[in-house]
């Protein structure tokens, strides 16, 4: 009878301790070495982390810090705290009353220490004296220097190694083809034109590949693909009143995604071809692919935020905003993702992990069941020795 208690209690320690150290074979592997579990097996956790009531036009991360930065109203640029969204400092850009900041751009340099920006001067509603390309120093919030043009600056990009940056000036011509039309590319110390050339129609955006070897131009008429071998055409024509845009290389450099109507496309330009990536419910207001590769959010207006795997082109969950949100940009962690909108700006938190629940629960199940089994038939061994 004393050797079936000892059983009995050793059944019940062994039980014990299985019970803590078999979960923690399932997290050892992460602990040990990076998690490469495939990302169609990650469950995405997104809650929405801040938000406050401002009316915020284009942002941009800050490359190395955790801040962000955003064109407000009354000509400001705000610094916020990526944690909690308090302001760290501000630029009060102009005190002239005709001078105005477009906002259709805010991009930091790759080493942070500058920020370019849109302005110009207005005769009236819809006349302008001249626009320009303003860029502060981030450290004294000063001018460092500006560009004037007397067209329409449409969109701005610093190549990846910030030592050249690229723009677009644009107006619609009344008639005639589109002579107003240029690409730019200077170098960011000496402000020397390298290169330039011109597009069919109006340039919406341009966009470096990640190695910087080439430049995509996105046009009303098409894409322009620009390397040092010279400028390659692909027409794809936008009608008038669509929305279009939001040119997002993958790290790869093979490909980059814009979006047109309820359509998300990618141009290959190596191929020079462009084809459907993903068509969505309705039309797409902006869009964003995160750093890795690996989800794409999308803002719809009646869908809301919506996350897409890459990998699967599957949905995997939604968050709703509550307003209409133009511009989005993912943190470079890919940890956070920003938007802003008409009345507020808000950053969401975004992290995938492991599918490591079901491996727990079923491995807590074998044990409790292999345990009651011992238990069981060390009573079954103990009954039959009294009878």
């Amino acid at each position: 009878m004393r050797q079936d208690r000892r059983t009995v209690r050793f059944a019940k320690v062994v039980s014990f301790f299985a019970a803590i150290l078999l979960p923690s074979l399932v997290f050892l592997p992460s602990i040990s070495q990076a998690d490469t579990t495939p990302t169609a097996s990650r469950i995405p956790h997104m809650t929405k982390k801040w938000d406050i009531d401002i009316t915020a036009y284009r942002m941009d991360w800050h490359p190395s810090k955790p801040i962000i930065a955003f064109g407000a109203k009354n000509n400001e640029i705000h610094f916020r705290d990526k944690k909690d969204g308090s302001l760290i400092t501000k630029i009060e850009l102009f005190e002239e009353p005709k001078h105005s900041a477009g906002f259709s751009y805010l991009d930091y340099s790759p080493n942070g220490s500058w920020i370019a920006f849109p302005g110009y001067v207005e005769i009236d509603e819809w006349s302008f004296d001249k626009r320009w390309i303003r860029v502060y120093d981030t450290s004294t919030l000063s001018l460092a220097f500006e560009l004037e043009s007397q067209f329409n600056i449409s969109y701005f990009d610093w190549s990846p190694d910030g030592d050249r940056f690229a723009f677009g000036t644009s107006r619609t011509p009344i008639e005639g083809n589109g002579s107003y039309n240029w690409t730019y590319i200077m170098d960011s110390v000496s402000r020397q034109i390298l290169d330039k050339f011109q597009s069919p129609s109006y340039i919406h955006e341009v966009r470096w590949s990640p190695d910087g070897a080439e430049l995509v131009v996105l046009s009303q008429s098409g894409l322009q693909k620009w390397n040092e071998s010279g400028t390659v055409f692909v027409p794809h024509a936008f009608p008038d009143h669509t929305g279009y845009g939001d040119l997002q290389w993958f790290s790869d450099g093979k490909s980059v995604l814009f979006y047109a109507r309820r359509t998300i496309k990618a141009f290959y330009p190596r191929l020079m071809v462009i084809s459907h990536y993903i068509e969505l419910e309705e039309n797409i207001g902006s869009f964003a692919l995160s750093p890795d590769d690996s989800a794409i959010a999308v803002f719809m207006p009646s869908q809301g935020l919506t996350f897409y795997r890459v990998e699967t082109l599957e949905r995997i969950d939604k968050v709703f905003t509550g307003t209409h949100v133009w511009d989005l940009k993912w943190s470079p962690d890919g940890s956070s993702l920003a938007g802003t909108s008409v009345g507020t700006m808000m950053v969401i938190s975004y992290s995938e992990q492991s599918d490591w629940m079901l491996p727990l629960l079923l491995t807590i199940a074998v044990v409790v069941v292999v345990s009651l089994a011992v238990v069981a038939y060390v009573r079954r061994q103990s009954s039959r020795r009294n009878e």
